[in-house]
């Protein structure tokens, strides 16, 4: 039998997961609104919940879990995300919800971690690290933008409840290409070894100024992607008067544009430095923001969210792979658990902060406020010329 690339059952699976995270995750703040008259506090709990949880279990995570344990995991994780999101549509009211939220936030932490670092172990050299990265993230950003289209799709036929069941249906196919990859890549990647993290390996990840960065960096962009995720659909929704489908819609173009970027980013790096198109990226993002929080039309709001967009495709992709490149094969599962723990800390960061403004702030300027997040990353992201990687 003939075995299949390790990189692309990784790429295939994280798309699955993608795919059919996205097909919920744009409604469920619409969902807790409808079904269970959440409020708007209540739903950057339902958000931030999730964040919390993944950041403690991503934590552990590298701490604990190595060799072969690692596919184990993902398996696992695997199975409870697929049971999390059938489980939204039969959660009773709010306390039911965000306790399905954090069982979903633990799997969420086994998933993307391990299929980061997988990714980047697969290759030899670091120009493979970086066609493997661009190959998962890439595969990543199509199901963003799938996500949301077939959600849309889903949500016209089948209404929100019955649109989280078909997303936890969906992601099967992932536990299947999983469970190939544990079955058929022994011998073909490189898995970290079986000793735990010594002193000695959290000082050096420590003083990793790679790592450091990027954690930094892409922290400052989730805080406002956590905003934008939680916020944007009720300000849709309440403000302008958009159908749910125009909403998703909106989802649908802001991953159909991380798409672009990501599978022109291999073009792009030839012509920009790495330093440069985190710059233009983070600045995008802040534009995007302000300008969501400071439109009063139905047209900039949505030019400002699209812009968003340019962030989401290239920040991810650019920071892992300094991370990649900075740290060695032994200890890049803990350093990717520091790294993606910015994404968990972010999102939770995001809507708990933003849903404390709004006690004093209309939530339009808010989101204007939150802005500020990618504009300190712009400062931290002038540092990574010093790492020597451009």
């Amino acid at each position: 039998m003939v075995k299949r690339s390790p990189s692309t059952l990784l790429a295939f699976t994280g798309f699955i997961v993608t795919t059919s995270g996205q097909m919920s995750a744009p409604i469920l703040s619409l969902y807790a609104l409808s079904h269970l008259r959440a409020s708007t506090a209540e739903i950057g709990l339902i958000f931030s919940i999730f964040s919390l949880s993944s950041l403690v279990v991503r934590l552990l995570m590298g701490l604990i879990f190595t060799g072969d344990f690692l596919m184990k995991a993902l398996i696992a994780g695997l199975v409870i995300n697929s049971s999390s999101m059938i489980s939204y549509a039969v959660a009773p009211n709010v306390p039911a919800l965000v306790g399905i939220r954090a069982i979903h936030g633990a799997a969420f932490a086994f998933d993307v971690t391990t299929m980061l670092t997988l990714s980047s172990l697969v290759a030899s050299s670091d120009q493979e690290v970086s066609s493997s990265l661009s190959r998962y993230t890439t595969g990543v950003a199509l199901g963003l933008m799938l996500g949301p289209a077939i959600g849309t799709l889903t949500v016209t036929v089948l209404g929100l409840r019955y649109t989280l069941v078909a997303a936890g249906i969906a992601s099967i196919p992932a536990i299947i290409a999983a469970s190939i990859l544990f079955r058929e890549s022994r011998g073909m990647c490189i898995l970290p070894d079986s000793r735990r993290p010594s002193t000695n390996d959290l000082k050096m990840l420590f003083y990793n100024d790679g790592l450091k960065l990027s954690t930094l960096i892409y922290l400052c962009y989730t805080i406002a992607y956590g905003v934008v995720l939680a916020y944007a659909p009720v300000v849709g929704k309440l403000d302008l008067e958009m159908r749910e489908e125009n909403i998703t819609l909106l989802f649908f173009g802001y991953f159909a544009i991380t798409l672009i970027c990501r599978a022109l980013l291999p073009k792009i790096l030839r012509r920009i430095s790495i330093t440069r198109l985190l710059l233009i990226s983070l600045s995008a993002a802040a534009a995007g923001l302000f300008t969501m929080g400071i439109s009063a039309s139905l047209v900039l709001f949505v030019l400002g969210f699209e812009l968003t967009a340019l962030g989401h495709g290239f920040i991810f992709p650019l920071t892992a792979m300094i991370v990649a490149k900075t740290i060695t094969p032994e200890l890049r599962m803990l350093g990717n658990s520091i790294y993606l723990s910015s994404w968990d800390a972010g999102l939770m960061i995001g809507p708990l902060f933003s849903s404390a403004l709004t006690v004093s702030l209309p939530l339009r300027a808010t989101i204007a406020v939150m802005s500020s997040t990618p504009v300190i990353g712009l400062a931290l992201a002038s540092r990574v010329k010093r790492l020597g990687l451009d």
